[in-house]
């Protein structure tokens, strides 16, 4: 891991370690609805998918929240000006059919 936080740091990416808050990830998360999430974000343009995704890495990586959580994949779909409401409906519900 302290390969990957030096290539991150490189570019400006922060890997929290174990003994920082947001490190010492100790589970695996189903990730299927947040890549569903992605692939609506494509849909809506702009770039947004690639934002979304940088956001996801962040909040997964250096604040350590669950990439499998409704509530985090919606609140971090909103702070790249996705309209949340809209991608917890559409984009995590719909394709969940």
């Amino acid at each position: 891991m302290k390969t990957s936080a030096a290539r991150g740091a490189q570019v400006g990416f922060k890997f929290s370690m174990a003994d920082e808050p947001g490190g010492g990830r100790s589970r695996i998360y189903n990730t299927f609805d947040a890549h569903r999430l992605l692939h609506w974000a494509e849909l809506q343009g702009a770039g947004k998918q690639k934002a979304l995704k940088e956001a996801l890495f962040t909040a997964y990586f250096t604040d350590g929240q669950s990439p499998g959580s409704h509530d985090v994949l919606a609140r971090v779909a909103g702070e790249v000006g996705l309209d949340a409401a809209r991608a917890r409906d559409s984009g995590l519900r719909r394709l969940r059919r």
